[in-house]
């Protein structure tokens, strides 16, 4: 080969970066092996360097043996033909035409590390760009759920100041009711002095009635403890959203990881507060349907198992025998175990002795004795209507003094321990009936406990 043809072939067939392990591209196009891999690195798409032409998929790059052969020759006949110009025409040692053909390949090392690090910024920069990415979508996960603990800390804040509102309007009218009272009684007795000097001695005696004892100044005790608790409880809220903001933000700062040494958390527990309307209470509705399985002979559910009534003795359902049925109370619990925030309402029939409860479902189911009956054990709370309104935990009476209309409301906060009982009238009012605060451990099965012959009792769906 002449030097310029080997000028030519060279920047044909040689890698245009360093000029190692030639390999023909399907395009046609000469690259070393380990440039054109590490150029295609972990892209989706390979295509050519040169002529941007896409492969899909990726081709396998193997080694073109005569190409590499011919380049071995191509650099050996060109560094002697150097070398043997330098020598001819300068004089110059070979042992210095021998350094310079040494800088050449270190020149070509050099080139081959640039382009490495070249691809490795590339991806580096990728990295760097995901990372950006992910880290926006963090921030803005942050903000949705901060937002949301946000409003939650203004709902209680106005929900404290509306009842404190409430309270002190109605110490201030009580306080003016007593006052314009006293008024009244200072301005008679005033009166009945001013007639009393204007009669003789004598008149006045017959005008003057019995001595006796005067009446008791009037007092009235303002509801300060009521004010004390409402701060009792707001301190105790703001020092557990404290201590718990304060270990999150340690969590955060460390990486979630565990801290080996948390700080001491206290055990109640953050919640909202009760709903106030019935449109509130529906929020949390769930459907109760009965469970066939539980209930007694004497009992027909009807409705979709949404219902259930009593029939006398004469009548006895064809119902199969089953662990779970009650044997004598004449009682049904629902399929479904409940947990979280859950509403409901039940309608009466014609009579009123219905007793609404909630139960476990371990609750006895065989004989008569106390723990199966609802109310009459610690694993059940009844509400139980009658002759008069009563409500019933592990056999102990407590009576409510309030009418009862045909729908009551049953609300329950499992997690918070509270289980309330509302009386809804024909304008959709509610009223308290009961309230308990208890520690549930175990899911709530909703029931009821008929004994008056003919009546009903229907769980509406509410949604």
């Amino acid at each position: 080969f002449s030097s310029s043809s080997l000028s030519t072939c060279d920047k044909a067939v040689f890698c245009i970066i360093c000029l190692k392990e030639a390999a023909t591209l399907p395009c046609g196009h000469n690259f070393c092996k380990s440039c054109i891999q590490s150029f295609w690195g972990g892209q989706e798409q390979s295509s050519c360097p040169q002529c941007r032409q896409s492969f899909s998929p990726r081709p396998v790059i193997v080694t073109n043996t005569m190409l590499a052969t011919l380049v071995e020759q191509l650099k050996t006949t060109e560094v002697q033909n150097n070398l043997m110009a330098l020598n001819l025409s300068s004089g110059a040692p070979f042992q210095m035409t021998q350094r310079q053909g040494q800088l050449q390949i270190w020149r070509g090392q050099i080139l081959h590390s640039i382009h490495d690090k070249e691809a490795a910024l590339q991806k580096l920069q990728q990295e760097a760009l995901y990372f950006r990415h992910c880290a926006d979508e963090a921030v803005k996960h942050s903000e949705r759920n901060l937002s949301g603990l946000c409003q939650m800390l203004q709902f209680v804040h106005s929900e404290v100041s509306r009842e404190i509102k409430a309270l002190q309007e109605k110490e201030e009218a009580q306080l003016k009711q007593l006052h314009d009272q006293l008024q009244r009684d200072i301005i008679l007795m005033r009166m009945t002095v001013s007639e009393l000097d204007s009669l003789t001695p004598g008149r006045a005696l017959q005008h003057c009635p019995p001595l006796s004892a005067p009446d008791p100044p009037r007092t009235y005790a303002l509801s300060m403890g009521s004010l004390e608790q409402a701060a009792s409880a707001v301190t105790a809220l703001t020092d557990l959203l404290k201590v718990t903001l304060k270990d999150g933000l340690q969590n955060i700062s460390q990486g979630f990881r565990p801290d080996p040494h948390p700080l001491p958390r206290p055990e109640a527990a953050l919640s909202l507060p009760d709903p106030k309307t019935r449109e509130e209470f529906i929020n949390y509705a769930r459907e109760i349907v009965l469970d066939p399985n539980t209930a007694h002979k004497y009992l027909s559910l009807s409705r979709g198992n949404r219902q259930a009534k009593y029939f006398c003795s004469s009548y006895i359902n064809n119902y199969p025998d089953h662990p779970d049925r009650f044997s004598d109370y004449y009682q049904v619990l629902s399929t479904e175990g409940l947990t979280g925030r859950c509403y409901w309402e039940v309608e009466k029939g014609r009579c009123d002795y219905v007793d609404i409860a909630v139960s476990y479902k371990d609750i006895g189911r065989k004989g008569d004795s106390e723990k199966c009956g609802f109310g009459y054990n610690e694993k059940s709370w009844a509400l139980n209507s009658g002759s008069t309104l009563a409500f019933w935990h592990h056999s102990v009476e407590t009576k409510v003094s309030h009418s009862v209309s045909d729908r009551i409301g049953v609300y329950l906060d499992h997690s918070a321990g509270v289980l309330a009982f509302y009386n809804i009238d024909k304008n959709q009012t509610m009223s308290l009936l009961h309230r308990v605060q208890t520690t549930f451990t175990q899911p709530i099965y909703a029931g009821v406990r008929l004994t008056c012959s003919v009546d009903t009792a229907y769980f509406p769906k509410l949604k």
